[in-house]
């Protein structure tokens, strides 16, 4: 037996943890130190480049560890489905375009904007929806939705260690971002893709990444607005759990019963 046969042979409550643990010090320690090794390059390359290694990263852990995970990345390009993605593509950079056009940027900048906040989107979710995600997900959905979610929103404290942001504002910041997780989690789920999450979450950082370096750093060193954070943290979850309901129902009728008249009443009963 191989060594990722062994490893994978039995899932306990300590091994996830320890693989969790091995994947998150990779991550940190030498993957995100690669950013540093291209600070010559031109323009936000050096970014792309990070952020396209740390996805590598990202995919060869779940290939290792979660190869089930891998489902979710299939993109199915045959036909009419090709014109589909390549309309969400146009359209993500489309909408951005007006996300951001108060700014008075130039095209080039919004596109290069727009490709920016696309790799965060892909980074990001390939590592928190696409491992996470699924290493959590032997224990259940709403265990891998509320863990996933969870460790989501811890990861933004880095903002306060190495950036800008006040603790007051990283605090809301981290409440905000684990419901856009859970949100995130669920449109995963309901489209069995990871590709809609990463457009969202793109779309999300699409503003944030091309605002007015003051009016930014305003924003980050300033207090949470703890009504607007419970209000959108609500409507995240909200949703999400709407959308995961409507999906439980259309899955739910879909399934044959066998012809059993009080079956068939006692469902008639529930409205199914």
């Amino acid at each position: 037996m191989s060594l990722r046969s062994r490893i994978n042979s039995k899932r306990t409550v300590g091994r996830s943890l320890a693989i969790f643990a091995l994947v998150w010090a990779v991550q940190m320690k030498y993957i995100c130190a690669l950013h540093n090794l291209y600070d010559d390059l031109p323009g936000n390359y050096s970014v792309y480049v990070a952020r396209l290694i740390s996805m590598c990263g990202s995919l060869f852990f779940i290939w290792f560890f979660l190869p089930d995970g891998l489902k979710r990345f299939k993109i199915n390009l045959r036909g009419k489905k090709s014109g589909y993605f390549l309309g969400a593509i146009i359209g993500y950079f489309i909408v951005g375009y007006f996300q951001v056009r108060s700014y008075g940027l130039s095209i080039p900048t919004v596109l290069d904007g727009g490709v920016f906040a696309l790799f965060i989107g892909l980074d990001e979710e390939f590592f928190d929806r696409g491992f996470v995600f699924a290493l959590l997900e032997y224990w259940g959905m709403e265990i891998a939705l509320f863990g996933s979610a969870v460790i989501f929103g811890m990861e933004h404290f880095s903002n306060y260690l190495y950036g800008e942001d006040s603790l007051n504002y990283v605090i809301g910041h981290m409440v905000a971002a684990a419901g856009f997780g859970y949100l995130m989690a669920a449109v995963m789920v309901v489209s069995g893709s990871i590709w809609m999450p990463v457009l969202f979450h793109a779309l999300s950082d699409y503003p944030w990444v091309l605002m007015d370096p003051a009016e930014n750093t305003a924003i980050v060193s300033g207090n949470t607005d703890w009504k607007m954070i419970f209000l959108g943290t609500s409507g995240y979850v909200l949703l999400a759990r709407l959308m995961l309901s409507g999906r439980d129902m259309y899955l739910l009728k879909r399934i044959k019963f066998p012809n059993s008249g009080r079956l068939n009443s006692a469902l008639r009963y529930l409205g199914l």
